[in-house]
């Protein structure tokens, strides 16, 4: 239960810079690495003559850079240009209890753009937990729970998946210094398996998803 209140219970970290005016707001962001890989079987068919067919099925992929490309031709963000962009997933505001926000986004060189509109994940509110103290007063604990993962509103597709997930968390660090002794997710691995659509043709998806390499990021904005 730990996960569920720690990835509910979100935080932030922001400081107000003053020098007899407000010059800007310092938000602490968390980023993270995304790894999909989904075996796809679309639905298909075989014309053998007038008006009749037959059922086929046709084998593919759907990974990251995928998904990405397929955020990056939705009707809000194609004027962008985004083609080429990463996808990552931010927590930002680590330490709000209000305005921490969770959500894929596209980076593109320095920019980053949020996707929360066409994509998200999220988990149910069962979970069992291993927990243990650690040194100076950080905690590490693991959760098996659930996870879904949702794509919409592409023209490259769409899926709703979810599968079983186990969540790695830890106090976290920014280089050497502690900047949250309670334990928050470090990485976020599940088996997928799921159902949608690839070129307007029902397909059956399943796979991985990993999402690791978190690091913390301090912006002025």
């Amino acid at each position: 239960m730990q996960f569920i209140k720690t990835i509910r219970a979100f935080s932030l970290c922001a400081l107000v810079l003053c020098s007899g005016r407000v010059l800007a707001e310092t938000h602490t962001n968390l980023i993270f690495n995304v790894s999909i890989g989904l075996s796809v079987v679309q639905q298909d068919f075989v014309p053998v003559g007038s008006n009749q067919f037959f059922y086929a099925t046709r084998n593919s992929t759907f990974g990251g850079q995928d998904i990405a490309n397929a955020l990056a031709g939705t009707p809000l963000f194609k004027t962008n240009h985004l083609g080429g962009a990463k996808l990552l997933y931010r927590v930002e505001n680590l330490g709000s209890t209000n305005s921490q926000h969770p959500s894929f986004i596209l980076r593109k060189g320095t920019n980053d753009f949020d996707m929360g509109d066409y994509m998200y994940l999220s988990f149910p509110a069962l979970s069992v937990t291993s927990k243990v103290p650690g040194a100076s007063g950080t905690t590490n604990a693991t959760d098996y729970t659930t996870l879904q993962v949702n794509l919409s509103g592409t023209p490259g597709g769409y899926f709703d998946a979810r599968g079983f997930c186990i969540v790695k968390n830890t106090s976290v660090f920014n280089g050497r210094t502690l900047i949250q002794a309670q334990e928050f997710p470090a990485t976020i691995t599940a088996n997928l398996a799921g159902t949608g659509a690839t070129g307007g043709k029902t397909s059956m998806f399943r796979g991985t998803i990993v999402i690791s390499g978190r690091r913390v990021e301090i912006k002025d904005y």
